[in-house]
């Protein structure tokens, strides 16, 4: 009688795969992980990504998130990193990493080319010599405008100063997925009183995970004509 061969997958032992059922089961396996299970993200990603360490990776993500381990000879065959041998599920780290993270916002950027004065303000650059040179020169110079700006207005607004950041509210907010959003760290600035200023003058979302501070911008400041920073209020 013929023996039946079956497959267990054992993801933590590299193989010297020589056995041809073996090696078609495992071929199998290897793919279903990586194509239906979400199997595609190696340490090095996550490092790059959230600026942190194999032991940081080790400790909090490993113990938390489905991993394979998949042999250098495989990952060659399959065009992937044969020297990144741990594949994570990405739909598991994303989740993980939402769940496990405090979302947190001190201030959020109003257009005041959007607010009820608006065709005010637009009247008097238009109409006023001065007012539009000055506007002109200064177009690149982020909330600068909005300042200047703001005398010109009948409707008050509060214009926070970003070196006095511990007398604004910190306002935690719903949690949501940012491993695909653009990160940015204090270590992307000259010093962290530069990058905190920043973060604070922008709106940006802090994330803490794991006491590692993670910063986004959930606005398309871009898009922002005449930019104002005003206290986060959460809707």
């Amino acid at each position: 009688m013929e023996t039946t061969f079956t497959f267990t997958p054992e993801p933590y032992v590299s193989y010297a795969i020589n056995d041809r059922k073996y090696k078609a089961t495992y071929n199998d396996w290897s793919i279903d992980m990586i194509k239906n299970h979400h199997c595609t993200v190696t340490i090095k990603d996550i490092m790059t990504k959230l600026h942190v360490s194999t032991y940081w990776i080790r400790s909090r993500i490993a113990p938390n998130v489905e991993y394979i381990k998949i042999t250098p000879e495989r990952l060659t065959e399959l065009g992937m990193n044969p020297k990144s041998l741990l594949l994570y599920n990405k739909i598991e780290l994303k989740e993980f990493l939402k769940k496990s993270a405090i979302f947190t916002r001190k201030t959020e950027v109003i257009d005041l080319a959007k607010c009820k004065e608006a065709d005010k303000i637009a009247y008097l650059i238009d109409n006023d010599a001065v007012i539009a040179k000055w506007d002109q020169e200064n177009r690149h110079a982020y909330g600068k405008r909005s300042n200047r700006l703001l005398n010109m207005l009948d409707t008050e607004y509060e214009n926070v100063n970003e070196t006095r950041r511990k007398d604004y509210m910190t306002v935690p907010i719903a949690p949501f997925d940012f491993w695909d959003m653009k990160l940015i760290f204090a270590s992307d600035y000259p010093n962290n009183e530069t990058a905190y200023r920043d973060f604070f003058r922008k709106g940006m979302v802090k994330i803490n995970i794991f006491g590692k501070a993670i910063f986004v911008s959930v606005d398309n400041l871009d898009d922002v004509i005449y930019p104002l920073t005003t206290p986060y209020a959460k809707n």
